[in-house]
């Protein structure tokens, strides 16, 4: 999460029909460097489901630089 533009960054867990609940979240220019994500504990069963999402804000005098991996 690199740059100007950057948005937001968050794990939701969703468990059936309920709303998603947000787990952890960043947003903003974190730097030129990996970071890692750790102690974070997700509550799992077959119902349940993961989702990862970024939002980018888009800026036209600026760029940015996200991954997940």
């Amino acid at each position: 999460m690199y740059g100007s533009g950057m948005g937001i960054l968050k794990i939701e867990t969703q468990t059936g029909s309920q709303n998603p609940v947000t787990l952890w979240m960043l947003s903003g220019n974190q730097g030129n460097t990996w970071h890692s994500l750790k102690n974070l504990t997700i509550p799992l069963d077959q119902d349940t489901k993961v989702t990862m999402s970024v939002i980018y804000y888009l800026r036209m005098d600026g760029w940015m630089d996200g991954w997940m991996d």
